[in-house]
């Protein structure tokens, strides 16, 4: 975070650079393009000297930041201990050049009266020689109601209606840009030492100093992530407890509110609708869901923890899925409320972070967009597993009772249908569950959070795609049978070299079609011609592993004689690589039919 600019009565600084480093950058008065030296400040315009020492003393006073200097590291590593904001105020002051170590030595901190949502400012106590002195920075137009006096041409002046809507514009046109802004104010109290001071004795009668206008660059991630927000279908809403105009033009910067699109929306009841802390506290909840359905982009400013809780209430109320961000001790009942609480592990409280479901180690926003595809993936992922093991299994299933109905002889022993479920089936299931996002997995919205996954339809689609394998199975062990001289209802020795030939092409069979249906299992709508054969690498290896075991079931005189199989031939390998890839053909054929159907609904 960093000061751009500071606005007083009667002057107007700038300051160029980022980070927390004084010496990047340069510190300016407006309209003048060259460094100012304090000196030089202090000499030809004493009265603006006179307004910024006071702002850049009560920035480093009432501040419990501090910048770490570190110059032993090869790359000098200048960071901030604290709050971001209050280290931003500790360099603007240094960059200004003001010593901030000798500032804080000469006043010596007596008492604290810490920020709070509710007020919006926090102020601290001084000795600075005999006088004790109030230090005071806030939000700007909470601030200006304290205050009866102002900082203006080198003397302090009484605060008049003209001066307070002047400072509250500038507060509006910083805040405009991105700027987060905030008061600086002083008041001297009288010599009584005290143990403890409160806010209402202290925070009255201030004199107003001026604003400093911060910029808090969004993370050049965030944008692409609120993008992506946007297509797969979650809504984000700004809760903050800064100024509306602020917010406002953060979220235009980082693409939240399209401005254009709004603009074209004009006629219609959907526009930008900023809420205060003020107006949610006087709006029931049925007007809070009005809202909501009503309006697209909604920023809630000025709000306090409670108002925050309100929302999240509301929000659950109208069965939607809640995730909420935070990092305080005041933010903890909403991050609880809230069906997923998402604490900051940088800035965030040991609170916040012991009452959240997450803790974001980066306090990055993207984090959490990541966190939703890898969730949807995990959950689609888990879907090709149920559907790759179901079909198999019920595939095997109508293979056993569909020979004994029949009476056939069992296509399958006992020891092979251990092979085939231990042996060849393991591997690609678990292949499935490491398998890539799709591409189009974030361009879909969220799913009913009440849909279980084994629906009708995901139930039909594996029960079909079983009795096909299935009926596959018994046929093909079925025409080998006949083709090798077996009448129906003629019984079969398991050493018979008719039925071993029989059993041995259906279980070959069988493993070939259900890693067939493994690549079909990547996706119920995509083809897997889009998706790409080798996109999943460890499907790949898990396949091949598995044939591999296949043929050494199947050729191996060790094997022959443990699984009780036989060798194929060519031709009988041919005919189990063509008759295996035909769930690939229904399925593709499936696939395009459903989409068709899809996009003339």
């Amino acid at each position: 975070m960093t000061v751009r600019e500071i606005i007083n009565a009667d002057a107007n600084f700038l300051f160029t650079g980022s980070g927390y480093d004084p010496m990047e950058g340069a510190f300016l008065l407006e309209n003048n393009e060259h460094p100012l030296d304090l000196k030089n400040l202090q000499k030809e315009h004493p009265n603006k000297f006179f307004s910024l020492e006071l702002l850049c003393r009560t920035a480093t006073l009432c501040n419990n930041g501090n910048i770490v200097d570190n110059e032993k590291t090869p790359e000098r590593d200048i960071f901030v201990l604290g709050d971001p904001t209050e280290g931003s105020l500790l360099t603007m002051a240094s960059k200004a050049g003001f010593d901030t170590e000798y500032i804080k030595h000469q006043n010596k901190r007596m008492y604290e009266l810490l920020f709070d949502s509710q007020r919006k400012m926090m102020t601290t106590l001084h000795l600075h020689g005999k006088k004790i002195m109030a230090y005071t920075k806030g939000a700007p137009d909470q601030l200006l109601e304290k205050c009866n006096m102002l900082v203006i041409n080198g003397k302090i002046e009484p605060m008049t209606a003209e001066l307070k809507e002047k400072m509250l514009k500038e507060n509006e046109r910083m805040a405009s840009k991105a700027l987060r802004v905030l008061g600086f104010a002083f008041r001297e109290l009288a010599p009584i030492r005290k143990k403890e001071y409160t806010k209402e004795e202290v925070e009255k009668n201030l004199t107003f100093i001026g604003l400093a206008g911060i910029i808090d660059p969004p993370r050049k991630e965030v944008k692409e992530a609120i993008e992506l927000t946007k297509k797969a279908g979650i809504k984000v809403y700004i809760v903050t407890g800064d100024y509306g105009n602020t917010a406002l033009a953060i979220a235009k910067e980082i693409g939240l509110i399209d401005e254009q699109n709004d603009i074209q929306k004009n006629n219609s009841e959907k526009t930008i609708k900023i809420i205060t802390g003020s107006e949610l506290q006087d709006m029931d909840t049925e007007k809070l869901k009005q809202i909501f359905t009503l309006h697209e982009n909604i920023i809630f400013a000025r709000v306090s923890p409670e108002h925050k809780l309100k929302i999240v209430n509301t929000l659950k109320e109208m069965n939607l899925v809640v995730a909420v961000t935070g990092d305080g001790v005041n933010d903890a009942p909403a991050l609880k409320r809230a069906d997923i609480g998402i604490a900051m592990g940088i800035m965030g409280t040991d609170v916040s972070k012991q009452t959240a479901n997450m803790i974001l180690t980066d306090d990055s926003f993207s984090t959490i967009v990541t966190a939703i595809k890898e969730g949807r993936n995990i959950y689609e992922n888990l879907k090709k597993c149920i559907l790759y093991t179901f079909a198999c299994n019920i595939g095997e299933l109508i293979m056993i009772f569909g020979a004994i109905m029949m009476n056939l002889p069992s296509p399958l022993t006992a020891i092979l249908i251990l092979s085939v479920n231990i042996g060849t089936d393991v591997l690609p299931a678990l292949a499935l569950g490491i398998d890539p996002p799709q591409d189009d997995i974030m361009k879909s919205v969220p799913r009913n959070h009440e849909e279980r996954i084994l629906s009708k339809k995901y139930i039909a689609h594996f029960m079909y795609l079983g009795l096909f394998i299935g009926l596959m199975v018994t046929g093909i062990f079925i025409y080998t049978l006949i083709k090798n001289g077996w009448n129906w209802g003629e019984s079969l020795a398991s050493d018979n070299p008719i039925y071993l030939k029989a059993s041995t092409i259906a279980f070959a069979f069988l493993v070939l079609i259900q890693m067939v249906q493994a690549f079909n299992a990547r996706s119920q709508k995509q083809s897997l011609f889009k998706l790409g054969i080798f996109s999943n690498k460890h499907l790949i290896g898990a396949v091949v592993i598995s044939i591999v075991m296949l043929l050494a079931f199947v050729h191996l005189p060790i094997m022959q004689r443990l699984v009780h199989t036989v060798d194929l031939t060519f031709k009988e390998w041919g005919m189990i690589i063509a008759g295996s890839l035909s769930i690939f053909i229904i399925e593709e054929i499936r696939k395009i039919i459903t989409k068709k159907l899809k996009s003339t609904s």
